[in-house]
């Protein structure tokens, strides 16, 4: 009995074998390699017959070896993701609430503490946001709006 992609045949005569055997003359190198013995060479005829060519491709169709290649190009994009990356610094952009111009300036926060780092990532997280800059500036234009009463 053959073993791996073949159907085991039950039993067959010398004609059948050289039926096979010609049959195998005309088929393409990947096939060829299967049949290592006359019990591989006839169940990968009888395959053949009944199944069909295709049921006896073994390598993957040309757009299948792409989506697998796409698949292992963005698996190592990913990782970049996985591996926390130390911040050093953030660029905050402050933009008042008033219809001023806006500028931009790049704020040092290695001065935050734990306590107000929590707070950036759990607003970050709870809102979905992409970027701990995205959740101080939100932060801050809340907070500006909420002192600016007090200040008049």
């Amino acid at each position: 009995m053959a073993s791996g992609p073949t159907i085991p045949p039950q039993a067959y005569t010398r004609e059948m074998l050289s039926t096979a055997f010609n049959w195998l003359q005309t088929q393409p190198e990947s096939v060829k390699r299967l049949a290592t013995t006359p019990d591989a060479l006839v169940g990968l005829y009888m395959r053949a017959q009944r199944y069909g060519h295709s049921s006896l491709e073994t390598e993957a169709p040309v757009s299948s070896q792409a989506f697998m290649s796409d698949l292992k190009n963005l698996a190592e994009g990913l990782k970049q993701f996985e591996e926390p990356q130390p911040q050093k610094r953030t660029s905050v952009t402050s933009s008042p609430v008033n219809s001023a111009p806006t500028t931009h300036h790049e704020v040092p926060l290695s001065g935050l503490n734990q306590r107000t780092w929590a707070m950036i990532h759990e607003v970050k997280n709870e809102l979905n946001l992409s970027s701990d800059a995205d959740a101080i500036n939100m932060m801050i234009a809340l907070a500006y709006k909420s002192l600016k009463n007090l200040l008049a």
